[in-house]
């Protein structure tokens, strides 16, 4: 590369370049003069990285495309391999290139490069590790960028003396090649010189493009006779067994759904013409499984919730944005949680130990090194545990151990009876959550004051069945963390805490409402978060709705919410107002079902009490904490 620019010859693209160099030297430049100014590291931090990732981005996605006309980015295949993929305009594109431009876009990458390794060394010399670490972020994505464009330009001289060469004549004993027309996409599969897999195209480079929301993520797997488990429309597939299964029998469920809408998503299991699906549903994402011979439904499914509770808890959270995301995290767990269609390594601690969480630095570093693994080389010592479900010899300062009670009351109250409504059906899920910090191999026994009330009992691993079934009583060895013991119902309640007295009269082309709240049963504790939402009938043209306690919001999709909020003592609240309706209608004809939620801290509403929490094998007295919430589940009044 020469040192000096080109002579006589002026910048193509001006403001390109111009954006090409300000952000290096603002990072550069915030960096250095920001001990002056500045004496929060945060903000140092803060403010260094964002300038050092936005001219990542424009280096990547602009200047890299207009400049010197290279794009490159890094994928995942099916058979989870890191692949670089790049982009480059035609030879002919290519040769018209501006050398100016190009000598910028070279000598200022390596030059900032050259930059925050010096300043790495000076961190380093006044051992000042927080400034290192600024310092080794913004490296790590001026080196990123380095790397990406260095294998694109290798690629595409490879990729033009390889097309240059069919071009020559041949031999007639090795047959003949049609010639390549210079303006035609061309796309092959390149081996690096460091053995990584890349795939070069070249052609018209348009606007970066993006994944959207039409890719869809797909992994086959298969446990027992399992054949198929899909998460939602297919974002990545993977084969996890030497049986594969078409692609069709998806196409056939996602059919059904349109068809049928929701009604069919609340199936657990779904008789297709080649296959028998099992299916959950868990934030608008839809784990399918399928087989073609007879095997414990149950089993499908509790596997099925398994995988959506192992990435929620990975990822933080279950939507298609962070799947994208962190799709390399996913292949990974489920590279761990089934083996040959056998289900394997389920329990979230294990694999937290077998399989780092996401992170930024990981992410740097894959980008840089290509190496996207974030599997230990080490076997978790609980894999050979009679345990399994816990880390191996935990040690706390502190321990301490805390119980909650979890309910949601359902209930479904029809108005159409008597004045006050008639309770059709109220129930109460519930969920023993305990969050444990306990050193070495503690043993716990937990008991109820009234354990004979509920019922559609579920347990966790770690709870021995047997002094249940006898005694009902909890007794296990917990997991390090926080997990979910037990799942309960309790059934046939006679009351619930609040009410909601809507009512409706129409005539002459509106309809009058009027709802009023109240508490119908004091718990003893306060009722706050109080909601009422109703969906307005596609008929109503308008709406003026006001309440004497809270706010009234109209939505955008005709949704009617009445924030409470807590209910006064002095008085009930009250939503009045009025609806007007479509020409031509006289009277409403359709009745809206208010939706109401709550909350109530500190109480359990289904009555259950925990009497004694137990616990031995422990070197010190442990601290013991129980708390108690219930909050609205599907809570419906009908108008």
């Amino acid at each position: 590369m020469d040192l000096n620019p080109p002579a006589g010859e002026n910048y193509a693209n001006p403001k390109t370049c111009l954006f090409h160099v300000i952000f290096k030297a603002a990072a550069l430049a915030f960096y250095i003069l920001s001990a002056l100014f500045v004496n929060n590291f945060v903000i140092i931090f803060v403010v260094t990285v964002l300038l050092a990732a936005l001219d990542f981005w424009v280096v990547k996605n602009v200047s890299g495309r207009i400049l010197v006309g290279l794009r490159w980015w890094n994928e995942i295949n099916d058979l989870g391999e890191s692949i670089w993929k790049f982009e480059s305009l035609d030879q002919e594109s290519l040769a018209r290139m501006n050398k100016k431009d190009s000598w910028l876009f070279w000598w200022t990458l390596y030059l900032t490069a050259a930059a925050w390794i010096l300043l790495a060394i000076f961190s380093l010399i006044r051992l000042q590790a927080d400034y290192l670490l600024v310092v080794g972020v913004c490296l790590t994505l001026s080196i990123a960028n380095i790397v990406g464009f260095t294998k694109c330009r290798k690629g595409v001289q490879a990729m033009l003396s390889r097309r240059f060469n069919n071009l020559l004549p041949r031999p007639s004993h090795l047959g003949s090649h049609p010639p390549c027309n210079q303006h035609s996409v061309l796309s092959e599969s390149l081996i690096g010189e460091d053995g990584n897999k890349t795939e070069m195209q070249l052609g018209k480079i348009d606007k970066p493009s993006r994944i959207g929301r039409g890719m869809y993520m797909r992994t086959i797997l298969a446990v027992s006779s399992w054949d198929l488990i899909e998460l939602v429309e297919v974002m990545l597939e993977k084969q996890l067994s030497g049986h594969r299964v078409d692609r069709s029998i998806c196409a056939w469920f996602w059919e059904q759904v349109i068809a049928q809408g929701d009604s069919f998503k609340l199936q657990p299991v779904i008789a297709s013409p080649t296959h028998y699906l099992f299916q959950v549903v868990r934030e608008g994402i839809t784990f399918l499984a399928c087989t073609q011979v007879d095997m414990p439904p149950l089993m499908g499914i509790e596997f099925l919730c398994r995988v959506a509770d192992v990435l929620s808890d990975y990822l933080g959270g279950l939507n298609e944005d962070v799947i994208k995301d962190n799709f390399v995290i996913v292949y990974e767990l489920l590279d761990e949680m089934i083996d040959n269609g056998f289900p394997l390594t389920t329990e979230p601690n294990i694999l937290r130990e077998m399989i780092a969480p996401p992170n930024i630095v990981s992410k740097m570093l894959s980008v840089v090194t290509g190496n996207s693994s974030n599997v230990t080389e080490t076997l978790p010592g609980a894999t050979a545990s009679c345990v399994p479900w816990r880390t191996t010899d935990p040690k706390y300062a502190n321990n301490e151990v805390y119980v909650d009670l979890v309910e949601e009351m359902d209930a479904t109250i029809n108005r159409h009876e008597i004045k006050d409504g008639v309770l059709v059906k109220c129930e109460i899920y519930g969920e023993v959550q305990v969050n444990s910090h306990l050193s070495g191999l503690p043993d716990l026994t937990l008991s109820f004051a009234n354990p004979s009330i509920l019922d559609d009992v579920r347990f966790h691993p770690c709870v021995r069945f047997r002094p249940w079934e006898s005694h009902q009583i909890l007794s296990f060895v917990p997991p390090d963390g926080q997990f979910k013991l037990m799942s309960y119902r309790v059934k046939k309640l006679k009351i619930t805490p609040i009410y909601v007295k809507p009512q409706l009269t129409s005539g002459a082309g509106t309809c009058n409402v009027s709802v009023l709240v109240g508490i119908r049963n004091d718990p003893g504790k306060i009722i706050d978060s109080i909601t009422v939402q109703f969906q307005l009938p596609a008929c109503i043209l308008s709406a003026d709705l006001t309440s004497n306690h809270g706010t009234v919001n109209i939505l955008a999709n005709k949704t009617c919410s009445w924030s409470i909020g807590r209910i006064p003592k002095d008085k009930a609240p009250s939503m009045t107002g009025t609806l007007v309706l479509g020409t031509g209608i006289e009277r409403l004809h359709v009745c809206p079902t208010f939706q109401v939620s709550f909350r109530i801290m500190g109480v359990a509403l289904s009555g259950l009490q925990i009497d004694k929490l137990d616990l031995k094998n422990l070197p010190n007295r442990p601290y013991k904490g129980f708390r108690a919430l219930t909050r609205a589940g599907e809570f419906e009044v009908r108008s």
